[in-house]
C-alpha cells in the first residue's frame, strides 16, 4: 500500500515522481469507479482525466487534501460523473454515423453484449442511489 502521507507532501512540492506514482496507482480503480457509472469507455478515460487535472489544480492553488489521498479522488470523481450526468440531460448527444468499417466484433457479438449491459443497468438502475454508489465502488 502507498504510504499516502509522504506522497501527497512529495505532491505538494511538484514533485514528478510522486505525481506519476498517484497517477498510476489510482488512475486503474478510477477509471474503473467512472466507467461502472456512465458506461461509455471514452467519456469514463475523460472523466478520469478530469480527475488528475482538478488533483493538480488543487495543488496549484494551495488546498491539496489534506491527508486521505484515496478518499479526496473518490470524491472527486463522484463529483465529476454527477457534473457530466446534469450535462447530459441539459444537452443529449446524437451519435455520428460511423462510415469506417470496424475491426471490432460482429454485429451479434454487439447485439448481445448491448442487451447484457442494457439488462445489468436496468437492474442496477433499480437500486437506490447509495446502494448503485456502493456497488460502483465495489
Amino acid at each position: 500500500m502507498l504510504d499516502e502521507a509522504a506522497l501527497l507532501k512529495r505532491a505538494r512540492q511538484f514533485d514528478t515522481d510522486a505525481l506519476a506514482q498517484i497517477h498510476d496507482a489510482y488512475y486503474g480503480p478510477l477509471f474503473r469507479y467512472i466507467s461502472f457509472r456512465v458506461s461509455d469507455r471514452d467519456v469514463a478515460e475523460d472523466l478520469t482525466s478530469e480527475v488528475f487535472t482538478r488533483f493538480l489544480s488543487s495543488l496549484r492553488q494551495r488546498n491539496p487534501p489534506e491527508s486521505t489521498l484515496r478518499g479526496w479522488l473518490y470524491g472527486v470523481a463522484a463529483n465529476v460523473v454527477a457534473d457530466h450526468m446534469r450535462k447530459r440531460y441539459r444537452a443529449p448527444q446524437v451519435a455520428l454515423d460511423e462510415t469506417m468499417p470496424s475491426r471490432a466484433a460482429g454485429p451479434a457479438e454487439l447485439a448481445e453484449a448491448a442487451l447484457t449491459r442494457s439488462d445489468l443497468r436496468d437492474a442496477i438502475g433499480d437500486l437506490t442511489d447509495e446502494q448503485q454508489h456502493v456497488i460502483a465502488l465495489r
